[in-house]
């Protein structure tokens, strides 16, 4: 992947709003979080076991402000922290096995290898999602990262909800990986609404700054005029 080095100020940033929202990450375990910016056009963010969070250019690029890039780094937090990512790893262990002795039962033959090659398509394409039960975890973790963090909740479904609002067949690729639970917006409503009332923070100015700086970027995967 095309990873932005993490001495720009892109990542800096990001660094320090995840770092930030990490703060008020609620458990005994405290994961070591690294955050990272990937220089790629498409609205995505994903994070890895154990605490590796990478956000997409074009993430930054469409979050309407700071609450909205903050509720997505909260919302991959969460699938940390509940080791969502962890599991799903544990997962790919147990279908990588049986399809490595398929490897080796059929050999080295043109056939064997493509028979392996579509098993190993269809396993990836069964481990992509969160299922819809990790995604409502993960929600509503991640608004009461939010809501401690002093940002509002409401925005991370406020974002989600503009994502899935653009349809058609360029559904961003987050939206692929994480897919709607199918009443995202009505549990986190009910959620904050058991939160006392408190003034949320607004845009910080490195927010504005970040923003127009990658708006100005052209991302590795993306041609001119585009």
């Amino acid at each position: 992947m095309p990873v932005i080095s993490d001495s720009e100020d892109v990542s800096r940033y990001v660094q320090r709003l995840g770092q930030q929202l990490v703060s008020h990450n609620p458990g005994d375990v405290k994961w070591p979080f690294r955050f990272h910016v990937v220089n790629a056009k498409e609205i995505n963010a994903f994070a890895l076991p154990g605490g590796p969070i990478y956000v997409n250019v074009g993430t930054i690029r469409a979050a309407d402000d700071e609450g909205q890039l903050a509720g997505v780094i909260a919302h991959e937090i969460s699938h940390v922290v509940l080791r969502h990512s962890t599991q799903q790893a544990s997962q790919a262990s147990l279908v990588q096995v049986p399809l490595a002795i398929l490897g080796a039962s059929v050999g080295r033959s043109a056939t064997g290898q493509l028979a392996a090659l579509g098993a190993n398509i269809g396993a990836q394409g069964l481990l992509l999602k969160y299922s819809r039960t990790a995604e409502t975890e993960a929600d509503l973790l991640g608004s009461q990262i939010m809501y401690d963090a002093d940002y509002n909740p409401y925005s991370m479904v406020e974002f989600f909800t503009k994502l899935e609002s653009q349809g058609g067949p360029g559904v961003p690729q987050f939206l692929s990986d994480h897919p709607n639970p199918g009443n995202r917006v009505e549990n986190v409503r009910q959620a904050i609404n058991k939160y006392p009332k408190k003034k949320y923070r607004n845009n910080s100015g490195d927010f504005d700054e970040v923003k127009a700086a990658v708006g100005k970027m052209r991302p590795s995967n993306q041609r001119p005029g585009e």
